[in-house]
């Protein structure tokens, strides 16, 4: 079935990833291989330039939100993000959201972008500051408090709108409502704590590394002893402690019949639960499980449905050519990527037009959605991660708002 879950018409938010660069280490980064520094990773940034090339005036003028995040580096680490705040601002963007460890670039640079974020009342300044002074940098690896301190400061005093955001530790799960009364202090708009990916996966418990260039561990970070600070529940208190976890489970052989080629039946390495195979899929960056229908869009220019889908790209795309772990939702996913041609979904080759009217995200991703089931073509990373049924909706687990 060909469906039309994108087009020119609809897209109205853009998740952007400004920036591959990050001033910081921290341990659960994609920037990392199992925790180690990743050195295969690709270091690059969307200038000015581009960005006015990728989204002309006319398509930002149809824009609700964009949020600039992404998966391995910084926004602020952008060279020229304050010019593509501006244009934002000048183009009428109604919602622009940053996250930020605040640990990056002049204080002037800060009062300016605070400025900007003034005369935007619904534009919101994220920091992520996992602690205090004294456990901080136990996750933002590198990420200076008093350089922290001054840029939350300087933005805040231009009435810049911003909230803090802590991922909750056992090392600083003491430390909210201390950290609660601060954002006061610093005259925060929002406080907003969460359990930490990476520490639990529903099943049991998991140490995370944290290793130097090296590989070596230095030392752990372990899960909150409080239930509801974690983002899975579980059962199971045991802690279990790997640096290189090794891809585990039985060879299993189906039978596929993908969109893209010949019925074949072909062994995998099962590295991945498939229960959710049949589960309906509600994509949650289209309506109606979201209020804007979005794309994101990579500091490479490549064009993804949602930021999961562009770290499963970047992360596996080399393991996936060197036959490296093949799993269900790998060949699937580059199977079909690879059919329509990587240089079809960069804007680097593309206008945001052609690739959006060309039916990319529709054909990819979305025609497979109405299969019954992942043997019939549904795609196996969409289901496990976006059926009624997945593993990301406890993703945020505690808000507390001021």
């Amino acid at each position: 079935m060909t469906s039309n879950n994108w087009n020119l018409d609809n897209i109205d938010a853009l998740h952007i990833e400004l920036s591959s660069i990050c001033n910081s280490i921290c341990p659960g980064c994609p920037r990392f291989v199992s925790h180690s520094p990743n050195v295969e990773a690709t270091l690059s940034e969307i200038s000015i330039d581009q960005f006015k090339l990728w989204f002309p005036e006319n398509f930002m003028k149809k824009l609700k939100k964009i949020d600039f995040c992404g998966n391995f580096g910084d926004p602020m680490a952008a060279a020229d993000i304050e010019k593509i705040l501006q244009y934002c601002s000048d183009t009428d963007i109604p919602s622009v959201i940053i996250r930020t460890n605040g640990g990056l670039r002049s204080s002037s640079l800060w009062e300016n972008i605070g400025k900007i974020f003034a005369k935007n009342p619904h534009w919101i300044m994220i920091f992520s500051i996992d602690g205090l002074e004294d456990t901080n940098h136990l996750y933002r690896r590198n990420v200076s408090w008093n350089k922290l301190k001054k840029n939350v400061k300087t933005f805040n005093d231009q009435n810049g709108y911003s909230r803090w955001e802590y991922l909750i530790f056992r090392h600083n799960e003491h430390q909210i409502e201390e950290a609660k009364t601060l954002s006061k202090e610093w005259n925060f708009n929002e406080f907003y704590s969460k359990g930490a990916l990476g520490l639990d996966n529903g099943k049991n418990l998991k140490a995370m590394p944290a290793q130097n260039i090296d590989g070596e561990v230095e030392y752990w970070l372990l899960p909150p002893l409080n239930k509801t600070h974690r983002s899975f529940q579980t059962d199971d208190e045991t802690i279990v402690y790997a640096e290189n976890e090794a891809l585990v489970g039985a060879v299993q052989k189906i039978k596929i019949t993908p969109n893209y080629g010949n019925t074949r039946t072909i062994s995998f390495n099962v590295d991945e639960d498939i229960s959710h195979s049949r589960s309906e899929i509600q994509c949650r960056v289209l309506k109606p499980f979201t209020q804007t229908n979005g794309i994101y869009i990579d500091s490479q220019g490549a064009v993804f449905p949602c930021c999961w889908t562009g770290l499963y790209f970047r992360k596996k795309y080399n393991d996936f050519v060197s036959k490296i772990a093949l799993s269900i939702s790998d060949y699937q996913f580059f199977s079909k990527i690879l059919t329509y041609g990587i240089e079809n979904i960069t804007l680097k080759n593309n206008s945001i037009e052609d690739i959006i009217n060309g039916g990319y995200l529709n054909e990819v991703y979305a025609n497979t959605w109405n299969c019954s089931s992942v043997e019939t073509g549904k795609l196996a990373f969409c289901s496990k991660n976006c059926g009624i049924t997945n593993s990301l909706d406890n993703l945020y687990k505690k808000k507390t708002i001021l």
